[in-house]
């Protein structure tokens, strides 16, 4: 039951979503630090949520497209980054330079390695996403927002 508890929260609320906790409260900090020099004549909350946007229908759609993406998640039937890693293994396969073992390299070293071909098979997918026909529905409400939140 804690090792479900655990997948449940860590697919909602993991360090690499938008929904941790972390992320946040730092996204938080900087808003407030933005309100501060923007020096608004209104509230806090009425600043940081603007009902023309967070009422608005395009964003109840996103709302819905997220909670239904975080419940696949949560459900194991989507896999945000299959394709992703499925194409930076194939790169792997094809590169020929060989390997380098990541105890030899420093942490910031180490992430920019990981971060090239993550980023280029991000940018990949997408790509595909807006040439293939049979997937740009599944795509295009990603372009359809008439607000953006």
């Amino acid at each position: 039951m804690t090792e479900t508890l655990a997948y449940v929260y860590q697919t909602l609320f993991g360090l690499g979503l938008v929904t941790a906790p972390v992320y946040v409260a730092v996204a938080g900090l900087v808003s407030w630090a933005v309100y501060l020099r923007q020096g608004s004549g209104q509230g806090f909350w009425r600043w940081l949520f603007p009902a023309r946007i967070w009422r608005h229908p395009s964003h109840n759609i996103d709302l819905q497209l997220f909670a239904l993406g975080r419940l696949l998640a949560v459900l194991g039937l989507f896999g945000g980054v299959a394709l992703t890693t499925l194409i930076v293994a194939g790169l792997d396969r094809l590169s020929p330079v060989p390997r380098v073992p990541a105890e030899s390299l420093g942490p910031v070293a180490l992430a920019f390695l990981l971060w090239l071909p993550s980023d280029f098979a991000i940018y990949w997918s997408h790509r595909l996403f807006h040439r293939w026909q049979r997937i740009w529905p599944l795509h295009a409400v990603h372009h359809s927002a008439a607000v953006m939140s």
